[in-house]
């Protein structure tokens, strides 16, 4: 989950508060 998430943090904060929020609920739910 960390390598994900530097990914899209590194590419804009801004950007994984609206678009990265809710595929990044789905993707916690699909690995666990």
């Amino acid at each position: 989950l960390a390598a994900c998430s530097s990914k899209p943090t590194d590419r804009g904060q801004q950007y994984n508060e609206g678009k990265f929020t809710q595929p990044f609920s789905l993707v916690i739910n699909l690995m666990r």
